[in-house]
């Protein structure tokens, strides 16, 4: 699993880079599939578009995009390329699409507890906080049961930790999660994973949607192999 909390936490992705995703508590998998050959030729075409384009990052993720939905036109269970699109869409802004992709990502790994959040993070997104607050809150719970037993160590843990603190904040549970935070932080306040946990120590749901709205928070990175 990437460091996908910060999400959101999308959260804060630049075109040139280049990651694989693995899928946390996720026992459902399309890898026994093949990808469709063509689809993977549009999907490494977005990614090598998407990095070495010198257009403004808004509209070579938009064109990226585009590409992308050809790849999850000929493959509908391609789990990168839908990944790519719900990066390259929030980054151009179209959040209508990006929940659609979102809700892809949710259909082929259900249990990845990451996917249900940036779907919360999706409805917010397009207005709907009900829908979201719903998602974030079973974020939070599967979190709280996935920590009670965790399958990951190290980095992966403790950035399972941050997202279940994040996920508090976006449900409204924001003094709680801003606490689970600073603790976090103090732990860690000499390494990277503190870096990173700086910038968001004091904010609240509102500062983390409205960072997402302006694209100024990604670490979602698009994935060029076969995480399928």
């Amino acid at each position: 699993m990437r460091y996908n909390c910060f999400i959101f936490i999308f959260f804060f992705v630049s075109c040139d880079s280049d990651d694989s995703d693995a899928s946390k508590s996720d026992s459902v998998s399309t890898a026994s599939k093949p990808i469709d050959p063509m689809a993977k030729i549009w999907n490494d075409s977005a990614v090598n578009y998407c990095r070495h384009s010198q257009e403004p990052d808004s509209v070579k993720a938009y064109k990226a995009a585009l590409l992308e939905d050809k790849a999850t036109q000929i493959d509908p269970d391609y789990y990168s390329a839908y990944f790519n699109k719900l990066t390259y869409l929030n980054m151009s802004g179209q959040f209508v699409k990006g929940l659609e992709a979102a809700k892809q990502l949710t259909r082929l790994h259900p249990k990845n507890i990451d996917h249900i959040l940036q779907l919360g993070e999706m409805y917010d997104l397009n207005g709907d906080s009900v829908q979201a607050i719903a998602k974030y809150q079973e974020a939070l719970n599967d979190y709280d049961i996935f920590l009670k037993a965790p399958t990951v160590t190290g980095t992966t843990l403790e950035m399972t930790k941050v997202s279940r603190a994040i996920s508090m904040i976006l449900s409204g549970d924001e003094e709680a999660g801003k606490f689970v935070l600073e603790e976090l932080y103090n732990e860690h306040s000499t390494d990277n994973i503190g870096k990173m946990i700086a910038p968001y120590r004091n904010l609240g749901r509102k500062d983390i949607l409205n960072g997402l709205l302006h694209h100024d928070m990604v670490n979602a990175k698009p994935n060029r192999d076969s995480a399928n």
